[in-house]
């Protein structure tokens, strides 16, 4: 298998963390979406890392459904989530609220890379707020 993408890039870290916890091998291609356009597009055309190419040539995109497979791959004991009921919903509220707050939290860092003049404060405002109710809304779960 080949994982496309930066390690800069939390997705791409959360699936080669997952890979290397259930012993998968693969190969990494360190490519970003903005310097490597061209060459990811030829595994994954919209340009989405991380990708993963599989040993028969189909391509998953999407850390979450990417991880999914990984789990179902690695076989029986090996589960991220229960297979259904309250504990199953739990982790997959946590896991949808951690990566919206993820990718709110990369917005604002995209934002504040634009020049002054360019900057939207509003946005980065709203942002903001997103990301700090995210926080808190794990932090409620988390006890």
């Amino acid at each position: 298998m080949k994982l496309i993408g930066p390690w800069m890039s939390g997705y791409t870290r959360r699936v080669g963390i997952t890979l290397n916890l259930l012993g998968l091998p693969f190969e990494h291609l360190d490519w970003s979406g903005h310097a490597a356009r061209d060459a990811i597009r030829q595994y994954s055309p919209m340009g989405k890392v991380p990708a993963l190419v599989l040993d028969d040539g189909d391509v998953l995109v999407d850390s979450s459904a990417i991880v999914d497979y990984l789990y179902e791959l690695a076989g029986a004991g090996q589960t991220l989530l229960s297979a259904a009921g309250p504990q199953r919903r739990a982790a997959l509220y946590c896991a949808a609220v951690a990566l919206e707050t993820y990718g709110k939290h990369s917005q604002i860092y995209m934002e504040l890379s634009r020049p002054a003049a360019g900057r939207h404060p509003a946005r980065i405002e709203a942002l903001l707020r997103q990301v700090l109710t995210g926080f808190q809304m794990l932090e409620a779960r988390a006890g």
